[in-house]
């Protein structure tokens, strides 16, 4: 969902990824909130069905399924495809897959692809202690591409078409893992959650703060709900904060019960006002 907010074939060099480079300083490091997860229960297996909007009209729908392949891993695969008249001006249609450690809420892998109408865009993310190796291509993804293997370099060459590059900022999550961390916290009112997030190709400075509590209506149903506002910086090639020009600011709704699910979150951008809703959710002992 935050994608979505956000973002509205070179030859193999060596048989090795590049030995990577010594952390820069970073002194907004220290503005973060430590990584550790809250005491909230993790997420339970289930599928969570969604419509996206802009102003007033209903542009596409997707879905976001939680499952526990194996033991210790948190499983999230997100789909989505424009609809209706939108889709006939844009066509597009995403899928990514993202793997995550569930005792430490930290990411493990990400894959995604995004077909439009003329171009395949592939992304491939494979995460360590001290940073990401991220790669980032174009073409068609091959058969194997969402498998859940690690990938070394000539691999994640092989999987987007292009040699993959390091990206030393600790502590990093993906969309999957800011969201089941997020939701693991307290979220007393007030506060505010910082941390580093990596979507795409590049990393994000997101602040979190808890605006309050009240009732929320959507499509699935009225719900208590926690309110949060969103914001984001760029983390640009020196390390430094930038602002975010494409993105400024988001509000939205936590269920405020043991599940604690997305209801709802909007934001203005650059082209107007985009919005995401929940339509149902499908615990997996149901499916």
């Amino acid at each position: 969902v935050f994608l979505l907010l956000l973002r509205c074939g070179g030859a193999l060099q060596s048989a090795e990824p590049p030995a990577p480079k010594p952390l820069p300083a970073m002194a907004w490091r220290s503005e973060l909130t430590p990584v550790t997860p809250g005491p909230f229960p993790s997420v339970v297996p289930q599928t969570l069905e969604y419509r996206f909007g802009w102003q007033s009209v209903i542009a596409g729908e997707g879905s976001l399924a939680f499952t526990q392949p194996r033991p210790g891993v948190s499983r999230a695969e997100f789909t989505a495809q424009t609809t209706g008249m939108t889709r006939t001006l844009w066509k597009m249609e995403t899928r990514t897959v993202e793997w995550a450690d569930l005792a430490t809420l930290r990411p493990i892998r990400v894959r995604q692809a995004e077909w439009y109408r003329s171009s395949t865009s592939l992304a491939a993310q494979e995460f360590e202690p001290g940073g990401v190796w991220r790669a980032k291509g174009k073409g068609e993804p091959p058969p194997s591409f969402f498998d859940d293997t690690p990938a070394d370099a000539p691999r994640m060459q092989e999987l987007t078409h292009v040699m993959p590059k390091w990206v030393p900022i600790p502590d990093l999550f993906d969309l999957q893992t800011a969201l089941l961390w997020v939701r693991s916290q307290p979220l007393h009112d007030g506060d505010t959650l910082r941390l580093t997030l990596f979507q795409g190709n590049a990393p994000y400075l997101a602040a979190v703060r808890v605006m309050g509590r009240g009732p929320i209506t959507v499509p699935a149903g009225t719900f208590p709900a926690i309110q949060l506002e969103l914001t984001a910086q760029d983390i640009n090639k020196a390390f430094a904060l930038a602002p975010q020009k494409r993105f400024k600011r988001a509000i939205a709704w936590l269920s405020d019960d043991d599940d604690r699910r997305l209801l709802r979150i909007e934001t203005a951008i650059f082209v107007g006002r985009v919005w995401v809703e929940l339509m149902r959710a499908t615990p997996e002992r149901a499916r």
